[in-house]
């Protein structure tokens, strides 16, 4: 029977994949050290240091501005010495930031005129910008209460100056800001959903072909249906096993985080862990049939491995676009597999509800496209060409 074929086979891969060392570290590195990267990434970018801890800022000319100085030490700032040259000790990434204050400010001060302090940074070095916007907010609010006090001394009120106010509301919640940063977690979850199986596919197809095992096999008078259909569960079953390693080491990483300190509020934890692994499954089930057609046709392991190393940056092209430019759902959306999860993902990561309609489409056309792989695939075994493919 067919299902007899299916079980053996089935068996046999998944015994051949544990021995293989290709396919455990694909399976196991990815999702044991994308949560390690993940996160690395966002210990930094929640670290509260550059926003409300105690830090150094270079300055020079502070003797000329005593108030300024005293503005950022009540704010947590230590001012130390400037380089000799502070552009160069910027561009070299010696130093984040410098302030440069002019000899003539108190003379300027005194006669009411603008004076212009310098700021040196370095706006390629993304790890400066936390640094730099508390600096200048803290100037800017001191700046703004001078010239309050300048116009009431002079019996003008100060909301003269301002004829127009824009009032904010943010309808952000602490645990939606926490999800903007949690953006990669998704992608990392496609990611492993074609990079845990790949090594699999690759070695029950290309590799037994190189192997001179393939062609027996297909010559026994056995259900083509048996045989591919056994080859794909047992890609799943590594692909399966690798997201949920990926989703179990992230959400206890990012139980690590410190996010409070920032106003956010995580929430990846059990629940939301299952709920992303469910809608990942029909990825991982169209992965490892797309993945079986490419190897398949592959001439041997050497190309089979170009050809599903080059097909691995489609699905991640959604996740890098959606990190660039966030966007909401859209039903078309739906149709096209990885981007529907990556937005799946996003939306379950925010609290947001989730369209029954747009996870219904996604689930169908993703099957719909593991069910036409495997059909090609299953052609190309019952094709007498596939036997002398060199």
């Amino acid at each position: 029977m067919s299902w007899n074929i299916t079980r053996a086979v089935l068996v046999k891969e998944v015994v051949d994949g544990t021995r293989d060392r290709r396919a455990l570290l694909s399976a196991l590195i990815f999702p044991l050290s994308s949560p390690i990267m993940i996160a690395v990434m966002m210990n930094f970018l929640a670290d509260p240091t550059d926003l409300t801890g105690k830090i150094d800022i270079p300055v020079i000319g502070a003797e000329h501005a005593p108030m300024i100085v005293a503005t950022l030490e009540d704010n947590g700032m230590n001012i130390v010495e400037a380089p000799e040259n502070p552009k160069e000790a910027v561009r070299l990434g010696e130093e984040e930031v410098v302030i440069s204050i002019p000899e003539n400010f108190n003379e300027r001060f005194e006669q009411s005129k603008p004076v212009y302090i310098e700021v040196i940074l370095d706006e390629s070095r993304v790890v400066s910008q936390k640094r730099v916007a508390r600096i200048q907010s803290q100037i800017q609010r001191l700046s703004m209460e001078i010239g309050m006090k300048r116009l009431m001394a002079r019996g003008v009120d100060p909301s003269v100056a301002h004829p127009v106010i824009v009032s904010p509301v943010n309808m952000a919640t602490p645990r939606t800001k926490g999800a903007n940063l949690l953006e990669m977690v998704g992608m990392f979850s496609v990611m492993a959903a074609f990079l845990c199986n790949m090594y699999v596919a690759i070695d029950a197809t290309a590799g037994e072909r190189e192997r001179g095992s393939l062609e027996p096999l297909l010559l026994n008078p056995a259900s083509r249906w048996g045989l591919v259909s056994g080859k794909w569960l047992a890609t799943i079953a590594f692909g399966i096993t690798g997201e949920i390693l990926m989703l179990s080491c992230t959400a206890v990483a990012m139980q690590q985080i410190p996010f409070e300190g920032l106003g956010m509020r995580l929430e990846f934890g059990a629940m939301e862990a299952v709920q992303i692994f469910l809608y990942m499954v029909p990825l991982i089930v169209m992965a490892g049939a797309g993945q079986l057609l490419l190897a398949a046709y592959a001439k041997s392991f050497k190309e089979a491995q170009s050809y599903l190393s080059t097909a691995l940056f489609l699905p991640t092209l959604p996740g890098l676009i959606l990190m660039i430019n966030p966007m909401q759902p859209e039903l078309w959306m739906a149709t096209v597999p990885a981007l529907s999860h990556q937005l799946l993902c996003s939306r379950i990561l925010r609290g947001d509800e989730i369209s029954l309609e747009f996870a219904s489409i996604s689930v169908l056309s993703t099957l719909c496209f593991a069910v036409l792989f495997l059909y090609i695939t299953k052609c190309l075994f019952d094709s007498e060409s596939f036997f002398f493919r060199n």
